[in-house]
């Protein structure tokens, strides 16, 4: 695992913020970001999977040395999710149990991570029902199957605190868009004159 680098930037009203390079799977990072706003802010937590915990508690610590800041991953008291895709909420796990902090997604992601479970059993019976349908053979559909499942046995379900609506982020100088497209609860956030996007793709 690479050393990440950490970027920061300062908002128009002076809100800092530190964008994390987490490892989230091989050959992919996940943009997470630590907001200093009036409840410590985590913008996305990363897979949760393999080193990728590791990673995101190296961040914390690479900002604490490079920018001098005060702020732990115990400290983090609001984790916003911006989809529902596991290399973004995977390693919710990790902050709440360091942290006990207040979960925040949209209404449309929301049965992802709050009933991953079910979701899990749910869309793997339909993903066999589809290569069966399609002629592939038994060993195959089973091969197919494990591939898809590896990781997704890792993530424990959690709850949500707060479903995140088009508008202000109460108690926040955050302003939620709903931007669907790349996941049924897609968001942005508006932060003074920065955007964060995640991985929203359209105009």
């Amino acid at each position: 695992m690479s050393e990440p680098s950490i970027s920061a930037y300062t908002t128009a009203s002076g809100i800092a913020v530190y964008k994390f390079p987490v490892w989230a799977f091989e050959n992919h990072v996940t943009n997470c970001y630590l907001v200093l706003d009036e409840a410590l802010t985590l913008i996305d937590c990363s897979s949760g999977i393999g080193e990728s915990n590791a990673s995101l508690d190296r961040c914390f610590a690479l900002a604490r040395e490079e920018f001098g800041i005060n702020a732990m991953l115990g400290d983090v008291e609001r984790l916003i999710i911006t989809h529902g895709h596991i290399d973004h909420f995977g390693g919710a796990n990790h902050v709440l149990d360091a942290s006990g902090a207040q979960v925040a997604i949209h209404a449309l992601d929301l049965s992802t991570i709050r009933n991953f479970e079910e979701r899990r059993i749910v869309a793997a019976k339909d993903l066999q029902i589809f290569l069966e349908r399609s002629g592939m053979s038994p060993e195959r559909v089973e091969a197919t199957l494990q591939m898809n499942s590896w990781s997704k046995g890792l993530f424990k379900p959690v709850g949500v605190d707060l479903v995140l609506e088009e508008g202000p982020l109460p108690d926040s100088a955050f302003h939620v868009y709903h931007t669907p497209g790349h996941c049924p609860g897609q968001v942005c956030l508006m932060l003074d004159d920065l955007l964060f996007t995640a991985d929203h793709v359209l105009d």
